[in-house]
């Protein structure tokens, strides 16, 4: 394990830049045919007729995984029989969205998924449009919604949070004993079909998003001032058409940053020596740093004297710690164990899981917790995701990048499908070789340009924290 009393500060003669240079690959239809052999794999096992999946604006991973469609304004459903094609239920604006699905599918429109006021005189009830879909009194129907609810009680399975008419529906149709919560089929830690195995296309996919966050990362970091607000410095994060899981976030000071999650405000401005909080999102990819807005020692405020060796030193050592052991087959307990040796105590304020899975949306589960006995596995996409945030004198410490866990056939399908993103995934291997000092595991893939940087002052990028050799 390193510790504390190795990590020093160096300074880059250039930061780590990589860009894409190629066209992004796309999910294709035969992958989409895939992931409906493997739901139906799980509906056997488990004894199911039909899957319901609930999509919405936010949750909609679930419905895209099987089909490339994600509710805009409205609601969905995504009907899985044992054979044939799925029913995509939608209302009126995402009935004719659903044209771009790469693959056939059944079509339902249900118009009281439509947004207030609109039309509602040609659709079928839920009830017609269930038993169109085969959905009958002896049927055992499986319904994935947001959360799975894993407490040991006998009435989890029955706990189903997806709009109650439409929970009301399938139990007044196949009774309420044979309607249960399968959300676990797409978000267990270990099994999930959105956690695990996942393809060459999909870490593709995610390293490119991560890729361009660290873009836009870096041109903030490299370009935000004393004196802007909050609002224009976010517009340096370089923010593209494409859609995210969730909104950015910029924000100056102690109490901004302290709320977590708040968007930028036009009134909030950057002050020397106070404390700054940034993330840069696409799907598949979240960046985030939280530092102090200063460029050397001098500038920080007398309060925080000592930081750097009492606080950001302890923390990047547990990072190194998390990178040098998580790998395909390690458990996460025992990445927790590794990282919390450092940081577990209060005074670190590590009030989360230090680390979790990423999709499509931005925390599908998580294995790292105290003594979790789930095994990390090859096609897994992982955020290095360690908060600490104690509050007081230091306030806080935040350094999120990415990574995906890859056996040998799937880099070596990476390296020949995908030479881009195996180039630059092995210069980032170099840079945290060769400069970080880290030694991480030849299965772990780094996604970010920014693996691991830990600035200790935010307006001087080039100074980060390293392991002595």
């Amino acid at each position: 394990m390193v510790k504390t009393e190795q990590i020093i500060e160096i300074t880059l003669k250039e930061l780590p830049h990589f860009e894409v240079r190629e066209i992004p690959p796309v999910v294709s239809a035969e992958e989409y045919e895939s992931r409906l052999t493997r739901a139906r794999d799980k509906m056997q096992e488990r004894n199911l007729t039909h899957l319901v999946i609930y999509a919405d604006r936010e949750y909609f991973s679930n419905v895209d995984y099987f089909t490339g469609f994600d509710p805009r304004f409205e609601e969905a459903l995504l009907i899985i029989e044992e054979e044939g094609l799925p029913t995509l239920v939608a209302g009126n604006e995402g009935l004719w969205y659903a044209e771009a699905c790469p693959l056939e599918i059944k079509k339902e429109l249900y118009q009281d998924f439509s947004l207030q006021g609109q039309p509602r005189s040609k659709s079928q009830s839920l009830e017609q449009i269930f038993a169109r879909a085969g959905i009958k009194k002896s049927s055992k129907v499986g319904v994935i919604g947001l959360k799975y609810y894993g407490t040991g009680r006998a009435e989890d399975k029955y706990i189903i949070d997806i709009p109650a008419y439409v929970v009301d529906v399938l139990r007044t149709i196949a009774r309420k004993e044979n309607v249960i919560n399968t959300t676990d089929i797409m978000k267990d830690p270990e099994e999930g079909l959105r956690t695990v195995g996942l393809s060459s296309t999909e870490i593709v996919l995610a390293e490119i998003a991560s890729t361009e966050a660290s873009l836009g990362l870096e041109n903030f970091l490299t370009n935000f001032r004393v004196g802007m607000t909050e609002m224009e410095a976010s517009k340096l994060l370089k923010i593209d058409g494409s859609p995210l899981p969730v909104h950015h976030n910029v924000n100056f000071g102690e109490r901004n940053v302290l709320l977590g999650v708040a968007s930028p405000t036009y009134t909030q401005k950057a002050e020397l020596g106070e404390v700054m909080n940034v993330s840069s999102i696409r799907r598949r990819a979240l960046l985030a740093r939280l530092g102090v807005i200063a460029s050397k020692p001098e500038e920080l405020k007398p309060e925080m004297k000592g930081i750097v060796e009492n606080f950001y030193k302890p923390y990047f050592a547990a990072l190194v710690n998390w990178y040098e052991t998580i790998g395909i087959g390690v458990t996460g307990g025992e990445v927790y164990a590794k990282t919390m040796a450092l940081i577990g105590d209060e005074k670190f304020g590590v009030g989360l899981n230090p680390g979790h899975l990423i999709h499509t949306d931005e925390w599908v589960n998580t294995p790292f917790f105290k003594d979790s006995p789930s095994v990390l596995k090859s096609g897994m996409l992982i955020q290095c995701d360690i908060i600490a945030m104690p509050g007081g004198d230091y306030v806080g410490v935040h350094i999120e990048d990415g990574i995906a866990l890859a056996d040998a056939s799937l880099r070596e399908e990476i390296k020949s499908k995908y030479p881009g993103s195996w180039q630059r995934i092995l210069a980032r291997r170099k840079f945290m070789q060769e400069i970080l000092g880290v030694t991480i595991r030849e299965e772990v893939l780094p996604l970010s340009n920014w693996q691991l940087m830990l600035n200790p002052y935010m307006l001087n990028p080039k100074v980060i924290l390293a392991v002595k050799k």
